[in-house]
């Protein structure tokens, strides 16, 4: 298998994007899935536009997972564990035990086909999956997002029509370390408009801050009895200067 190329960031780019990577899982682990039915596990194939360069966005490619220990509805990082190991297009994840997150820790640039693999320990089966729909996708997306927030004045913010989605998550965060995310919030697909309020966003607190918008398309398949979700995400994440 053709190995992943990575691409030439800096060092300080790689460190923005992994942190941006890690810190959109740990504050998933706190969002409420009421509407999805109860899953085991949970498989997520990230696209990325990174508006970091406005002239040439990078897009990347990045894989994870989390199991549980029993079912669940939503993510909770009390339930999940390390029960096996987790394979992305032949490729091992990374597993965290203080997250408790499996992750890819390469950057891909290329979308390569979406093949799963688990070799499942503690209960957990073990099955290979692929994954065929195409990520969701709009065509302004990176032109929605502020180049400048204030905290003291609320935000509206109008998507594209065309989305093509399940679901829509906006979050604002501050690149300081937090177990709860400063700002989330979960919209279904067909939502063409948000307004963000000034007091929604009194826990950011630095000079610069990182939107993500993401779309989500997610299907579940049942495995020897098992059911698992499998996400595709297309996330657009922008900096942006925070004012008082």
């Amino acid at each position: 298998m053709k190995k992943p190329t990575e691409l030439p960031y800096s060092n300080m780019m790689k460190k923005i994007f992994f942190s941006a990577i890690l810190a959109s899982s740990i504050f998933s682990l706190h969002k409420l899935r009421a509407q999805d039915p109860f899953y085991y596990g949970e498989f997520r194939l990230r696209k990325i536009v990174s508006s970091f360069d406005t002239i040439r966005p990078l897009v990347n490619y990045h894989a994870t997972s989390l199991l549980y220990t029993d079912t669940v509805n939503e993510m909770l990082s009390s339930y999940a564990g390390a029960l096996g190991t987790v394979y992305f297009n032949g490729t091992s994840l990374h597993y965290n035990s203080t997250i408790k997150l499996y992750f890819d820790t390469l950057q891909r640039r290329t979308n390569e086909g979406q093949t799963w693999q688990l070799l499942g320990t503690g209960g957990m089966p073990s099955f290979t999956t692929s994954v065929v729909d195409s990520f969701p996708s709009f065509s302004n997306a990176a032109i929605v997002l502020p180049d400048t927030v204030h905290k003291s004045d609320s935000l509206y913010l109008v998507f594209d029509s065309s989305i093509y989605t399940d679901r829509i998550e906006l979050a604002f965060w501050d690149g300081n370390p937090r177990v709860i995310c400063p700002y989330n919030k979960n919209l279904p697909g067909t939502q063409t408009s948000v307004s963000v309020l000034a007091n929604e966003l009194s826990l950011l607190n630095a000079e610069t801050v990182y939107i993500t918008l993401s779309l989500i398309k997610r299907e579940f398949h049942v495995i020897d009895g098992v059911r698992f979700k499998f996400e595709k995400r297309f996330d657009i994440v922008k900096t942006a200067v925070l004012l008082e």
